[in-house]
């Protein structure tokens, strides 16, 4: 996965502190949703994918039930609404991402 670290901070429902990263692929300065999910391969490590919302609620009717409900969004990372996706892990999520944004 290629991607660079953005911050260090705590996660609103967790007490220790966390490394944020951001994917330098899958990180659009006009997206309206972030994703956060765990790290599959660091501990204590959150990666965040900045991305459009109306193709994640296209393509994905659990994403479309996420982003609908607003239980799971927090304030945003950089003023965007984040959404946090725990049954799942950051390899998974990149790949579907990047399956959407670049379907060749």
């Amino acid at each position: 996965m290629s991607s660079s670290t953005i911050v260090s901070t705590t996660a609103p429902s967790c007490s220790s502190l966390l490394k944020w990263v951001r994917d330098s692929e899958v990180w659009f300065s006009d997206g309206d949703i972030v994703l956060a999910v765990k790290s599959s391969t660091a501990a204590q490590t959150v990666h965040l994918f900045r991305v459009h919302s109306p193709l994640l609620t296209l393509h994905s009717p659990v994403l479309l039930k996420k982003i609908s409900d607003n239980t799971n969004q927090k304030p945003g990372y950089s003023g965007e609404r984040m959404l946090w996706v725990p049954e799942t892990n950051s390899k998974i999520l990149e790949y579907f991402l990047r399956s959407l944004y670049n379907p060749w």
